[in-house]
């Protein structure tokens, strides 16, 4: 490890000294590090470290060559606490708590000062305090389950990292261009009732989606954390080159799914599933059953569509189950208490009652050629929607006497031949009603 004083890796922040100095770009919020979360009271340990001329803890860095940058893996915090305070972002302050002992510390002195006002030989000491640099070896780099083992020893020191962070340097794109954006479409439902995401709080319900919805038997596991884990390896690789390469290959579909979700939770509503005589049945107690229930339907309809063709007559079922206080459903269940046992349990109830009215949603769309033109002739060369005939140059449409969409089936007495332009006016009408 080598001692870089922090003046050099502040300006080797900007892009352009780190082309003219041949040196590659020192990045200390990269897309794999998890936002800001320091107070006030840290940036002054951080401060005050520095001016008693303790050494603090190395800063890991991995390195990509091709970029030229180095991303600072852990120690972001204690980077940003001098290059901030060089940069005038904020003053010297004493903060609720004394974690520093106020009274012998170097800063008492320039409490309300910003950088640019205290002496210049403190000023000198704070531009040239070492940080010592240890590279992550690329072996460790590429194994995305030692980056993640090494990235929460080291996160031990400061706050806690939880499920969301822990993933932050091995599944980056996942986070960033996937469940992030996908989150807004769910604040303030009953999934997700907060109006923002804290420290990815959203972001991991719907990967617990994601893995719900994967398969139609689900792998064994032992929590709802460990179904996730399994997911991210199965589905987007064990090594970070695989699993950037995966998520990318993926990232269209499953935004796509989490939208689909996102509709089947708004059909959902639309059917008072989650209401009872005008009250709400969903509270904190019911979100592990409600996650499941919206996991598993999205599994079992790919489609918004498909859903709605049996969502009559499935969702008085969900409403059953939703409604059962925790106790309740463990009996019903014939559980002890909510563990994974629950889980799996109500996985398997849930998709009893789904599983059915799946192989009914999937019943085939689309009328025949030759069915249409028998009915056409049985129908006298007329439409049934205006009675006019349908002549050889207008096109003409196999609909649905009882909609598809309300569990009308596919079959010949369900047809009628109406011309083109009569089916859209009707398309239109029923959208607008």
């Amino acid at each position: 490890m080598s001692g870089t004083p922090a003046i050099t890796l502040r300006n080797r922040r900007d892009i352009h000294v780190a082309e003219r100095d041949q040196v590659p770009l020192f990045r200390t919020r990269g897309p794999r590090q998890r936002a800001p979360c320091w107070t006030i009271e840290n940036d002054m340990e951080m401060l005050d470290t520095a001016l008693r001329g303790f050494h603090c803890g190395p800063i890991y860095i991995t390195q990509d060559v091709d970029s030229n940058i180095d991303d600072v893996f852990d120690g972001a915090h204690r980077c940003e606490a001098i290059f901030n305070f060089i940069d005038n972002k904020y003053a010297i302050t004493k903060g609720k708590k004394d974690t520093i002992q106020w009274d012998t510390s170097p800063l008492r002195e320039y409490i309300g000062k910003y950088f640019r006002d205290i002496p210049a030989i403190v000023q000198k000491q704070l531009k040239e305090y070492k940080f010592y640099i240890n590279v992550i070896d690329a072996d460790t780099a590429s194994d995305a389950a030692a980056l993640e083992m090494l990235w929460i020893r080291l996160s031990k020191a400061g706050t806690k990292l939880n499920n969301f962070e822990s993933k932050i340097q091995t599944h980056s794109i996942l986070q960033k261009e996937i469940l992030g954006p996908s989150s807004i479409e769910w604040f303030k439902t009953p999934l997700f009732p907060a109006e923002k995401s804290k420290r990815g709080q959203a972001e991991v319900l719907l990967q617990k989606l994601l893995a719900l919805s994967e398969n139609d038997v689900l792998p064994g596991y032992s929590s709802m954390e460990d179904l996730v884990d399994k997911w991210c390896e199965d589905v987007l690789g064990k090594t970070t080159d695989s699993i950037n390469a995966n998520t990318i290959a993926k990232k269209d579909s499953l935004l796509k799914r989490l939208t689909t979700m996102r509709n089947l939770l708004r059909e959902l509503q639309d059917r008072n599933v989650f209401h009872d005589n005008g009250v709400s049945i969903i509270d904190k107690s019911k979100s592990i059953p409600l996650l499941i229930t919206i996991g598993r339907i999205g599994n079992w309809f790919p489609t918004v569509t498909s859903f709605r063709r049996v969502a009559d007559e499935i969702s008085p079922k969900i409403h059953e189950i939703l409604k059962m206080n925790p106790n309740d459903l463990c009996k019903y269940l014939k559980v002890n208490s909510r563990n994974a046992t629950f889980q799996k349990k109500l996985v398997e109830e849930i998709d009893s009652k789904l599983k059915p009215y799946s192989e009914k949603a999937k019943e085939r769309r689309c009328f025949t050629p030759a069915e249409k033109a028998k009915k056409l002739e049985e129908q006298g060369g007329a439409c049934t929607l205006c009675t006019k005939p349908i002549l050889e140059h207008q096109r003409n449409a196999g609909d649905h006497i009882v909609e598809y969409s309300k569990g009308g089936t596919t079959t010949y007495e369900n047809l009628q031949i109406v011309h083109k332009l009569c089916h859209e006016q009707l398309k239109n009408s029923v959208a607008a009603s």
